[in-house]
């Protein structure tokens, strides 16, 4: 998780007023943010659309105050189980806490995918049936792929690609026997070259395929 983890764009103070907050977040461009105590312990999320009470109530009573952190020495794995699901998610981050519960920056959906993709290429031929030469790359689903409404685990993945994720609007969706693929959809996959072009090739689509090579 420590190779993951950035800095929060924005820490708030549960001391802080409701213009004090929403400032703040307006001068960083994002609509929440982790909040803390006076000794720098994580105590929630803060969310502008949460607001309860005046510009000069204090955001206490408006914290999450059980919004989920993931502990700066667990795995990808846990770190996907709390970053928020759904392309509507206004929160695409999650805080990441010590043990004390001291805030340590957070980790977005693009920093977990990165840390995959490092482990892999790391790790790759621990993989059964993928080749010492295996490569992961990031594949958008355009229109008109075959592979829409096909599932990630099913017989349009060529032999020996593993989908280790899919990206979805603002949500990471681990590469699950349920998970089916979407347009616009980007995946991370893991394989040999020659059997990652015949997934590229089924992920553009017919259409832009033609193009690519005439």
């Amino acid at each position: 998780m420590r190779s993951v983890v950035s800095a929060a764009p924005v820490v708030l103070s549960s001391r802080d007023t409701w213009r004090d907050a929403e400032s703040t977040l307006r001068a960083a461009g994002v609509v929440s943010a982790p909040v803390t105590d006076a000794d720098g312990r994580f105590v929630g999320v803060l969310a502008a659309a949460r607001r309860i009470g005046s510009a000069d109530s204090g955001i206490g009573p408006s914290i999450d105050r059980v919004a989920a952190a993931v502990g700066i020495d667990r795995n990808l794995d846990e770190a996907l189980t709390v970053l928020p699901a759904g392309m509507e998610s206004a929160q695409r981050w999650a805080p990441v806490v010590d043990e004390e519960r001291m805030l340590r920056g957070v980790v977005t959906v693009h920093g977990v995918v990165r840390g995959y993709k490092a482990a892999l290429h790391t790790d790759a031929t621990r993989f059964h049936g993928v080749s010492k030469n295996a490569d992961v790359v990031d594949v958008p689903i355009a229109a008109g792929s075959t592979l829409v409404g096909a599932g990630v685990a099913g017989p349009e993945v060529p032999d020996e690609v593993i989908v280790l994720s899919v990206l979805r609007g603002g949500a990471v969706l681990q590469g699950a026997d349920g998970v089916a693929f979407q347009e616009g959809d980007v995946v991370t996959v893991l394989g040999p070259p020659r059997r990652l072009t015949e997934f590229r090739d089924c992920a553009f689509g017919a259409d832009e395929v033609r193009t690519t090579t005439t």
